[in-house]
């Protein structure tokens, strides 16, 4: 009897030391009714704060009108293929500029980071990916052109061998074996 009585005791404790699945349920949808003040407690937003760091630092005017000065010269060296922009438009020569430009946006109390949505951040990575990424679909379709040109034609099919069959399309010669579903007939007859 008294080893039925620990056992039971054994049990009890394991039953409050260990929720049930059921009750763990519970206790979760009770912590998603009533959650904890932000900042206060484990939230979805103090998790993404936490995982995405400290805020991106915002950008100066004259960062502003660098990056966009940066983004027009890019695109305009590699969409348009104009070099001039590349050497009139440097970064040594337009740095001063954008900082003297700056300080006027600044004296105004013109933020140009306000004006773009605060998306600096993007802006930015269209302005470095953007041009590269132009580049390599340029050379790609460059590459294809010239395969397409090097690509030797079709070989006639063979008129000996019966087991081969020749179709027409569009000038393209394709040889099917006969049979073949894709072969189109031209008799008439």
């Amino acid at each position: 009897m008294v080893r039925r009585v620990n056992a039971d005791a054994a049990d009890q404790a394991a039953d409050q030391a260990a929720p049930s699945g059921l009750e763990s349920l519970a206790a979760e949808a009770e912590s998603t009714l009533n959650p904890p003040p932000l900042g206060e407690g484990v939230t979805d937003l103090d998790v993404d704060a936490q995982a995405n760091g400290p805020a991106v630092p915002p950008m100066t005017n004259a960062q502003c009108i660098l990056m966009a000065v940066q983004l027009v010269r890019g695109t305009l060296d590699t969409v348009a293929h104009l070099k001039t922009p590349a050497v009139t438009l440097s970064d040594a020569k337009i740095e001063p500029a954008a900082a003297a430009l700056g300080a006027v946006f600044d004296k105004h109390g013109w933020n140009l980071q306000q004006w773009a949505g605060d998306y600096a951040a993007e802006i930015a990575a269209v302005a470095t990916a953007g041009p590269v990424a132009w580049a390599a679909w340029q050379g790609i379709k460059g590459e294809l052109a010239e395969a397409k040109k090097a690509k030797p034609a079709a070989a006639p099919a063979d008129p000996d061998n019966p087991d081969q069959a020749v179709t027409v399309a569009a000038g393209n010669v394709a040889v099917f074996p006969k049979g073949d579903p894709r072969n189109v007939s031209l008799d008439r007859g």
